[in-house]
């Protein structure tokens, strides 16, 4: 049906918003049957046009976070929040991605920022409270690998002192 809308005379409902939420209906359609190339050529159709609309690009990014393309996901959500600072599904989905791709220092600022414009916000609450734990599983991780690294350097030191051979 939204194909059919689509290759009709756009013409009238270009003069409302309809022609900008066919766009957003059709994408959201295609996310939910999992059809993600579909939902981001429907997008980019969208924003051919109405290249300012802060949820084609979030919905733009959601389907390439489905697709595993994290940094296009990311450009997204960084483009719906250039249109609508505010944006809390932007902020929230731009935070999961950051921690998907293991950068929990910006995904905790993101939902932090998701929390200033949404109190309580749920998703919001919860990613904050993953990426903190991953910041610290991090931090942690680098810790004990530092520490493995100046061991290992401890003992080729202390076994090239040990065991050298003296020169002639």
């Amino acid at each position: 049906s939204f194909d059919q809308a689509l290759a009709a005379n756009t013409t009238l409902i270009g003069l409302s918003d309809a022609l900008l939420y066919t766009y957003r209906d059709k994408g959201y359609a295609q996310i939910q049957l999992r059809n993600y190339d579909g939902a981001v050529q429907t997008f980019e159709q969208g924003l051919a046009l109405y290249p300012g609309d802060h949820m084609l690009w979030n919905n733009k990014g959601y389907a390439y976070y489905n697709l595993g393309k994290y940094q296009d996901a990311l450009t997204s959500y960084d483009s719906a929040l250039k249109s609508e600072q505010n944006y809390t599904i932007a902020l929230i989905n731009k935070g999961d991605t950051l921690s998907k791709m293991g950068d929990f220092k910006a995904a905790v600022s993101a939902y932090t920022k998701a929390l200033e414009t949404d109190p309580g916000n749920r998703d919001a609450t919860t990613g904050l409270v993953a990426a903190q734990q991953g910041a610290a599983s991090a931090n942690t991780t680098t810790m004990i690998v530092i520490v493995i690294l100046v061991i290992i350097v401890a003992g080729v030191a202390v076994w090239y002192l040990k065991f050298r051979k003296a020169e002639n």
